[in-house]
């Protein structure tokens, strides 16, 4: 069946919804992620910071939004989201509501594909985008073993992490 219809109900609640109509400008400008970089390995929990220009950004609300202002998305794993539809509020969307920059996330050992994301103020995606790709690595033991390294060393140039008993 080469004809087959791709929408699927299956998938309704996954598929971002579309803005029927919005009454202000898509800002330009531009969103980085600064933190971490692309192709990093990190470990939790996994800080991201983002670099805007061109967009001021303010807390999500349940009004009219105004131009040039907005709010940033973390995707992971989800793609981002065309111009003119919703960022959804499901797994894997993180909005960063309060108008903030940087965010920590916990996630599972493995890769990830990333989408920085600006919105106005109601969630309607803009074209303002970055996209990076992560790993993050399960703590091990080589963790530790580098952080007893350390101390040692700190202990033999007399460092005693502020534990003086003087």
């Amino acid at each position: 069946m080469e004809d087959e219809d791709e929408s699927n109900p299956d998938d309704a609640n996954s598929d971002p919804e579309t803005v029927d109509e919005i009454d202000h400008e898509n800002p330009e400008g531009s969103v980085e992620f600064v933190q971490p970089e692309d192709g990093a390995e990190v470990t939790n929990p996994v800080a991201f910071e983002a670099e805007v220009e061109g967009l001021e950004l303010e807390p999500a609300e349940e009004e009219d939004p105004e131009d040039g202002t907005g709010h940033l998305h973390v995707i992971v794993d989800q793609g981002c989201v065309e111009p003119g539809y919703v960022i959804p509020q499901d797994e894997g969307y993180h909005h960063l509501g309060d108008g903030e920059s940087e965010i920590e996330l916990d996630l599972e050992p493995g890769e990830y594909d990333l989408c920085l994301q600006a919105s106005d103020g109601i969630h309607n995606a803009y074209g303002l985008t970055d996209e990076s790709t992560i790993e993050v690595l399960e703590e091990d033991d080589s963790e530790s073993e580098n952080e007893s390294e350390n101390e040692s060393a700190d202990d033999e140039n007399g460092d005693t992490n502020g534990n003086d008993t003087e």
